[in-house]
């Protein structure tokens, strides 16, 4: 056998990029995001791709129940890594690199920022072919925070004592971010403002985080945190049909909220969170008085308050604290 004999895997490797250039350009011009093309390149791929099942007098043109089974089946498994390499491949990281169920936050030791990346869902293999999630409102008792620290320190070069500080602050946080994504997925919104402003309330908080890790915006980072503060107030004005004009005044809002969903909150320091006034001073001015410790201190406490606020949601189906079971993919390795 000599080195120019081509094998059938190059064969079905070339014909499988071939098509991924026809399908990924059709997935760009639908403007669908590249960490997000994976799934419908794959479905793409089923319905176009394949012709028949067999050759000849039994080849058998497939049906949509047919392209589904295989689609679902462990056959498809070679052709999905084919086209999950075709991807990282071409697109390199950037690929990779977008999860929306993998949440920013930030925590600090040492004087120094640290990326938090938190899974929304705890997963956990229940057999071969079933996989448990759960929305999870806490770190659970198999994960490990400090694993979620993107690039993190030599933990070796800390005390037992620091590491288990260290551990502790960022299972607080990664629990209370936790809890306001999941909270977030699925209250009632009952207009266009209601879908609005529940969805600006992690974006706040993450950009916050991003200010506060890129150490240059501390004042903006702290206006972020105010903001998500704000929001989820009105949020909760809204869904009870109370009218709010343009205050943005945090206590004023605050004490806006009817007296039931105050109880549902808990007791509050208002006078903790971020000051309107210093917020937006800190925004138009440059930092002023905030500095690193000041933009993180009002980051936990407004990532607290956000936490906290949620408990007052009305909902029609709450999935925070749920857990189900779902079977896994048959063509996934």
């Amino acid at each position: 056998m000599t080195d120019d004999v081509i094998s059938s895997d190059d064969i079905k490797s070339g014909l499988v990029a071939e098509w991924m250039q026809l399908i990924d350009a059709s997935l760009a011009r639908r403007s669908v995001d590249i960490s997000s093309r994976l799934w419908p390149a794959c479905a793409l791929f089923v319905e176009h791709a394949i012709v028949s099942f067999g050759s000849g007098e039994d080849a058998i043109i497939p049906d949509a129940e047919m392209r589904m089974k295989f689609f679902d089946s462990k056959s498809f498994q070679e052709f999905f890594i084919l086209i999950l390499d075709w991807y990282r491949k071409k697109y390199g990281k950037s690929f990779d690199t977008k999860d929306d169920w993998v949440l920013k936050g930030v925590t600090i030791f040492s004087g120094v920022p640290f990326e938090l990346r938190v899974p929304v869902l705890h997963k956990k293999s229940s057999s071969r072919e079933y996989l448990e999630i759960k929305f999870s409102e806490s770190v659970e008792d198999d994960e490990f925070a400090l694993d979620w620290i993107a690039d993190p320190p030599n933990w070796a070069e800390f005390s037992t004592e620091e590491v288990e500080t260290i551990r502790l602050e960022a299972n607080w946080l990664a629990g209370r971010i936790r809890k306001i994504k999941s909270e977030l997925l699925t209250p009632e919104r009952s207009d266009k403002m209601c879908e609005a402003l529940s969805g600006d309330i992690s974006m706040h908080l993450e950009t916050a985080a991003n200010h506060i890790l890129q150490g240059r915006s501390y004042g903006l980072a702290y206006w972020e945190s105010h903001q998500a503060c704000e929001k989820v107030i009105k949020f909760i004005l809204r869904q009870s049909s109370v009218k709010y004009n343009h205050i943005h005044n945090l206590v004023e809002l605050y004490n806006m909220i009817p007296d039931i969903k105050k109880r549902k909150i808990g007791s509050i320091i208002m006078h903790d969170l971020p000051d309107g006034r210093q917020a937006v001073k800190a925004r138009y001015s440059g930092n002023g008085e905030i500095n690193l410790a000041a933009a993180y201190a009002s980051y936990k406490r407004s990532i607290d308050f956000v936490a906290n606020a949620t408990k007052s949601f009305e909902f029609k189906h709450r999935l925070a604290g749920q857990s189900m079971k779902i079977r896994k993919p048959a063509f996934i390795p």
